[in-house]
Formats: C-alpha cells, structure tokens, sequence
C-alpha cells in the first residue's frame, strides 16, 4: 500500500544511527516488526550519488521506496550509518525539516571499535567484493581515526534530538530484557514479536547487511 503525500500518517520519527557495522540494521529490523512502525533503511544511501532532497515528509519517502504501510502505523523509522559525514548530514536536514510536526527521538547504536572493525572487513571481504582486506594496525588505525570522527557527529545529532543510547552486545546477547526496556524509554509499546524480528522485518528493503537481505 503506498501513502498519500497529501495526508499526513506519521506523528512520530525514529532515527536509528551508529557507525557501520554496529548494529543498526538489527535495530531497525526490530522496529520494522512492530505493528505501528514503518521502517525505511539507509533512504540517503541507496541512491547515494543522487540528489534526494531532505526537505520530504516521511510520507514522501514511503511513495518514493515502495515501502508497506498500514493504514494504523503512525511511527516512521529509519537509519543512517557511515563514517561518510554527508548521510548524516542529510539526516540532519530531514530531522529539522520534520520536527514541528513530529516528535523526533534518536537511537544510538553502539559497538565495540575492535568489532566494528572486525566485522568491517568480514563484510569488505564477503559481500563487497575486497577479498584482498587484510587487518593490521594500520588499517585499524585509520579504522578508529574515521570512527572517531563519525562519532563526534553523530553526538551531535544526538543532543539535538535525544532518546536512546544503547550496548549493541548488550541488545544482541538478551534481547528478551533489553527490547522492552529500549522500547519504555521511547515511551513506545513493546510487542513480543520484536523479539524474533527475523520472522517479521521486510528483508528487501534491508541496506548494509547483505545477510538480512535476502
């Protein structure tokens, strides 16, 4: 079902962030299998290269994705994430083109460096075609130099519009207790099928993680 742009459907906007490989796809999986959320993955990234203006409406960007609405979903979410500052610019933009007519929260995903890192070059070398990426300390130097940066951008989204900062090892390791509590602090319901997301998220619209997409 595609939505109307001339009527407005969302009240609310989650904006899931973190820096590559931290988690973020889990979490918006998460929130793809609540009832009332509409999730959209990585909108600036998937037509990186193009000029995808961020002064849209969250109806706007479900039309433009194709994404599956029901006519009771009123929480639209999405996610962003890239050491590359200019999605979150883009974010940015978004966020304050929408927040007299939404309430914004932020969730933060965070992760370990060292497994970012790690699971960065798992990636590079299974899915994106860098067989040849090797780890070393060089590598992981300019790794947490980029991520560093990211971070500091990120933070400052964050104070703009605040809500949930989290352990992503926390959340992937019990998941049954951390999902509730993540949700009562948004001033969210909980449904127990977030829980297994895997049954219940949109795995065609999933950018950054190619093993959920299939």
């Amino acid at each position: 079902m595609k939505t109307s742009t001339s009527q407005q459907q969302f009240n609310e906007i989650v904006a899931i962030i973190g820096l590559p490989r931290s988690g973020t796809t889990l979490a918006t999986s998460v929130f793809d299998a609540h009832p009332h959320c509409v999730a959209c993955y990585e909108p600036w990234n998937r037509v990186k290269g193009t000029d995808l203006s961020p002064e849209q409406t969250p109806e706007d960007l479900v039309a433009k994705f194709d994404l599956s609405a029901e006519r009771d979903a009123n929480i639209f979410v999405l996610k962003e994430t890239t050491v590359d500052s200019k999605s979150i610019q883009w974010l940015t933009k978004f966020l304050l083109h929408n927040a007299k007519s939404h309430r914004v929260q932020i969730v933060w995903s965070l992760r370990n460096y060292r497994h970012s890192y790690l699971s960065f070059v798992e990636g590079a070398r299974e899915w994106w075609g860098h067989t040849d990426m090797e780890t070393g300390a060089d590598s992981y130097t300019q790794w947490v130099e980029r991520s560093r940066h990211g971070t500091i951008s990120l933070l400052g989204l964050y104070q703009k519009y605040p809500g949930v900062i989290y352990s992503y090892e926390s959340l992937a390791e019990n998941a049954p207790i951390m999902l509730p509590r993540l949700m009562d602090a948004l001033g969210l319901e909980f449904y127990a099928q977030q829980v297994n997301y895997l049954e219940h998220y949109s795995p065609k619209q999933v950018r950054g993680d190619v093993s959920m997409s299939k």
